[in-house]
């Protein structure tokens, strides 16, 4: 039992931190400055890159902790400072193969370049995800897992099933335009998503989909902010976590095609295959804005 909770706690810690790295780094993704940038760097650079990223996180996670425990001494923070910059790296790498920014098969350097490049925003989410996203049951080392599955005998969630399901799936659904609106408005104007969409496959299109649905399940039901024991009881129309979650991806994706028609980069009688490769390669960081909205609810 000992075993089974300590490796519960393990991999709630896991989560949290690639769900904070992915919440902090993919706002920031779609900038292909920093691509290019990356894809000059030379070792020199790369590992000064990344010792100037090291200095953020370190603080941060000996001040505030990478995860939930009390233990503050210098082994303990060296070691969560090799997890958290290995969880960055991780997050980068799959996101930017994801997208397009990079292609298995190039050349290494290229590679390992725009990885580094992209390496401090999603490093320091991962490093604040402890503190930023912690939920209320937060705390010390002994509790039942450390990501906020265990809620104690007798009790129940703060948002029971008293609350309306209409008024929770209208919460729900308006934190996610919200979201997504906020992390999306920043990136449809921009030539990134033309860019990215236009080397996309439809086997491509489907791995955004399928990485978009993960990351929005893993922050919302899995990583353990917010009042994630009382989102499982919650009533609602679209109140299972799975359904919940393609429901608002769903939404996600109407609110990326609005902005990317507002801004004049796609039209609604644009062929389907041009407005699925831009409303999907938007939809990914819509996504990801979704699921902050409905924790800010």
């Amino acid at each position: 039992m000992a075993l089974t909770r300590a490796w519960r706690r393990e991999r709630d810690d896991l989560l949290r931190g690639v769900s904070g790295g992915m919440l902090v780094g993919v706002p920031l993704l779609y900038t292909m400055e920093i691509w290019w940038r990356g894809s000059e760097l030379g070792p020199g650079l790369m590992a000064l890159m990344v010792v100037i990223t090291l200095v953020p996180v370190t603080g941060l996670i000996a001040t505030t902790g990478f995860r939930r425990t009390r233990d503050r001494g210098a082994l303990q923070v060296g070691m969560d400072v090799l997890d958290a910059m290995a969880l960055a790296t991780v997050c980068v790498f799959a996101a930017v193969l994801v997208v397009g920014a990079i292609h298995l098969g190039g050349p290494l350097h290229l590679m390992a370049g725009t990885v580094v490049a992209e390496l401090a925003p999603f490093a320091i989410g991962v490093a604040l995800a402890s503190v930023v996203f912690a939920s209320g049951d937060d705390g010390d080392d002994g509790g039942g897992g450390g990501g906020g599955h265990s809620v104690d005998a007798g009790s129940t969630p703060s948002t029971g099933g008293d609350e309306r399901p209409l008024n929770r799936t209208i919460a729900d659904l308006g934190g996610t335009v919200v979201g997504a609106a906020i992390v999306g408005l920043s990136i449809a104007p921009t030539d990134e998503v033309p860019m990215l969409a236009a080397g996309r496959t439809p086997l491509g299109l489907l791995a955004i989909v399928g990485f978009s649905l993960i990351i929005s399940y893993v922050i919302v039901f899995e990583a353990g902010f917010g009042q994630q024991d009382a989102r499982t009881t919650h009533q609602g129309l679209f109140q299972h976590p799975v359904t919940e979650t393609v429901a608002s991806y769903l939404v996600a994706l109407v609110v990326a095609a609005v902005m990317l028609a507002f801004f004049g980069r796609i039209r609604f009688d644009d062929p389907l295959r041009l407005l699925a490769d831009h409303v999907v390669v938007l939809g990914f960081p819509a996504c990801v804005g979704g699921a902050a909205g409905r924790l800010a609810v």
